[in-house]
């Protein structure tokens, strides 16, 4: 399984990767408490790669940020267009990270329940909110509270929507929009990622490449 390449994971160009540009951020709001210290750069996992969930979560559920996330107002945009990005989210337990309308934001800092959210704009893009709050979930940024499934219940495999393929020079790749991670595809890892868009039966044991991707935060186990 080939990892991530590195040069794809920097941010613009610079030699620092996205995610710890996120913990760059979380330290820029407490400089007086941490001391920041270059590290070996380690691809960040999401942190609840194998809960599982409904494909929607129950539109009476209660969802609001996890009370461990960072708000940076008006930074540069750590993913997706050069801009000027009114609310960062940051997890300072996942370095996962998005941008935010100030809308949805509001709407999560004070808790709401999911049919009030119908669509959530996340790095400049809108999304459907349903599919979008698991993701959110999954890579630690929210909290609800509809309880998640054990791994052993899963019956299917589905791409997370923060999950892209572009095509490069370099080939195929898959981005993850919440921590920045780009992972080079091959003949095999293209069609499964592609495939889940909708969803696929999963099959026990789970395969190792698989895991790979579940652990990435791109794929994702569902009931």
């Amino acid at each position: 399984m080939q990892q991530d390449p590195i040069g794809l994971n920097f941010y613009h160009g610079t030699g620092g990767y996205v995610w710890q540009l996120a913990e760059t951020l979380q330290h820029d709001l407490n400089e007086n408490i941490h001391t920041l210290a270059l590290q070996k750069p380690t691809p960040p996992i999401a942190i609840n790669s194998f809960a599982v969930y409904p494909r929607k979560l129950d539109s009476l559920a209660q969802v609001q940020w996890e009370k461990d996330v960072q708000i940076i107002k008006n930074k540069p945009a750590l993913i997706g267009k050069r801009q000027i990005q009114p609310i960062t989210v940051v997890s300072t337990k996942s370095s996962a990270f998005g941008g935010f309308d100030f809308l949805t934001f509001t709407a999560l800092h004070e808790g709401c329940s999911v049919q009030s959210l119908k669509e959530i704009k996340l790095n400049g893009c809108l999304f459907d909110a349903d599919n979008l709050l698991i993701s959110l979930l999954r890579h630690g940024l929210i909290q609800t509270d509809q309880q998640a499934f054990s791994k052993d219940h899963a019956t299917a495999l589905l791409r997370e929507p923060t999950c892209r393929i572009v095509n490069s020079p370099l080939g195929s790749l898959a981005i993850n929009q919440l921590n920045g991670r780009t992972i080079r595809l091959n003949e095999k890892t293209k069609p499964l990622l592609q495939k889940a868009t909708t969803e696929i039966h999963l099959q026990h044991p789970i395969e190792q490449t698989t895991i790979f991707f579940i652990k990435a935060g791109m794929l994702r186990l569902v009931k």
